[in-house]
């Protein structure tokens, strides 16, 4: 119950609701992106089943270099920098790379070593999505008294759950109803979102009750 109170308590700060809406936002795009990514690549981009599965894991790799390089880069620059970067390079990237997957030549006889820069370049972008997460949960975590710390970290894996479902859902139905490229073209409003919720939660402050 102590947990329970705890959390309601937190919806009373606007810096907590913010930061509630940039987890979302960005599992949204985390797990869309993840989950699809390899069915982009067979469906899409029509390569060799096997390159479609080791892009899954190449995105993984990706990931885990920018988690690891987070840690590295929250020290040197503000969190709100270091978020804003990786979001603005991850739209820009969304736009430079999904032209180069239209007309493109693969065929079965495709391998890593002869593929299209297009193939390299799209795991490659999971890299700039990856410190957005760890930075935000961070600062939250930083800007609370620990007592609440446990009430937080609940509030943070209901609503990654909720992201992370919803963003497999509305890709999966774009993928089905248009093309792959337009379900990640529309990650880019849900990007929109992210970086303008993340810049209210920078200029709010908390001011627990005792």
């Amino acid at each position: 119950l102590g947990d329970l109170r705890n959390s309601a308590s937190l919806f009373g700060y606007r810096k907590v609701l913010f930061f509630l809406l940039c987890a979302f936002l960005f599992v949204l795009v985390e797990q869309s992106f993840q989950t699809w990514t390899p069915t982009f690549y067979k469906e899409i981009l029509k390569v060799p089943t096997s390159m479609s599965i080791q892009a899954g894991a190449v995105l993984a790799g990706a990931f885990a270099l920018g988690r690891f390089l987070s840690g590295f880069f929250s020290k040197k620059f503000s969190w709100i920098y270091v978020v804003s970067f990786c979001v603005v390079g991850f739209a820009i990237s969304i736009l430079l790379v999904l032209p180069l997957t239209h007309n493109i030549n693969i065929n079965a006889e495709t391998t890593w070593l002869n593929a299209p820069l297009v193939v390299y370049l799209f795991p490659l972008m999971g890299g700039l999505l990856a410190p957005i997460y760890p930075s935000i949960n961070s600062v939250i975590l930083a800007s609370i008294p620990k007592y609440l710390h446990s009430a937080m970290s609940g509030l943070i894996v209901v609503f990654s759950a909720i992201g992370g479902t919803i963003g497999s859902i509305i890709t999966g139905f774009v993928f089905q109803e248009f093309s792959g490229q337009q379900a990640f073209y529309l990650s880019l409003i849900p990007l929109s979102l992210l970086i303008i919720s993340a810049i209210f939660m920078n200029k709010l402050k908390i001011n627990p009750k005792k």
